[in-house]
């Protein structure tokens, strides 16, 4: 209900923002942002038929309005939308383009092949400096994470957002929250999987120099302990208070019925899982 609000902001501050041209447009922009909002593609495509269209509404920074919305509540309209002339990479006045919108939370993949496949730009940045794969690393399917990889061969895998969160970082702070969470999405490691292969940094570190193994031993998710192990993770790095991924597992695992460690011979054989037993708790240290 909130997202709502927020767009329907946008889109009055957007026919204030824009001048004379979103005045003078601004009845059938209503028209057309209704339509994709209330997820009306017949509806849109008529009203693109109309000559207003193409002499100004798509050809200012309207059209991103438009796409952004489309995106999210009507992703088969996107590509109509681009046929009567939108820009794909028009910018909001916070520098986000419509490809952010599509790999968030509730975009589409159809939305994303139709901006990718009419030249949506992949290794941009928006105000919090997060790439269309670090947002799709952390919201969308592993479908999604594969095309924009394949679809972008220079792009940035360890490219990193204002709260140094990389591609990593993220998938695994989003795997771990949706495990625990009420929603009905499978816990998948695939993805935290396809990011090392891409050589993702294992051990990258965010502001507060955590860890990917840091968060998996924080949440006790034993899969994804033993995957970061298996594939070489420091088990010895110290965030910004002198913690070590051990120190994590020891102070934030009170729900569980036990904490863990590793066994540190447990992981030279490659091709078996890590053996995890229990560790007896010791002195907490300051995490934050």
């Amino acid at each position: 209900m909130h997202s709502k609000r927020l767009f329907l902001l946008l889109f009055c501050f957007s026919s204030f923002a824009f001048g004379s041209e979103g005045v003078r447009s601004e009845s059938l922009f209503d028209q057309l942002f209704g339509a994709c909002f209330r997820n009306r593609p017949q509806v849109l495509r008529e009203l693109l038929e109309n000559k207003e269209v193409n002499e100004g509404i798509l050809n200012n920074n309207e059209s991103y309005l438009l796409l952004a919305t489309a995106c999210r509540y009507c992703p088969c309209a996107v590509n109509d939308l681009i046929n009567a002339g939108a820009d794909v990479n028009k910018t909001d006045c916070f520098g986000n383009e419509a490809i952010f919108t599509a790999c968030g939370e509730y975009g589409s993949f159809e939305a994303i092949q139709n901006l990718v496949e009419h030249g949506a730009r992949l290794n941009v940045f928006d105000n919090r400096l997060n790439t269309p794969l670090m947002l799709a690393s952390k919201f969308r399917s592993l479908e999604v994470i594969k095309y924009l990889i394949k679809q972008c061969d220079d792009v940035d895998i360890n490219a990193f957002n204002k709260n140094k969160e990389s591609a990593l970082l993220l998938a695994c702070n989003r795997q771990l929250k949706r495990k625990w969470s009420n929603k009905n999405n499978n816990f998948d490691l695939r993805i935290v999987k396809l990011l090392i292969n891409c050589d993702a940094d294992i051990n990258h570190e965010d502001n507060n120099g955590q860890t990917p193994l840091m968060l998996a031993y924080k949440h006790n998710n034993v899969e994804l302990v033993t995957l970061l192990f298996n594939s070489r993770a420091d088990e010895n790095k110290l965030n910004k208070h002198d913690c070590t991924p051990y120190d994590f597992s020891q102070n934030y695992n009170d729900f569980s019925e036990s904490s863990y460690s590793i066994e540190e011979s447990s992981y030279e054989d490659s091709g078996k899982d890590i053996p995890l037993k229990k560790k007896k708790k010791k002195g907490r240290c300051s995490i934050m």
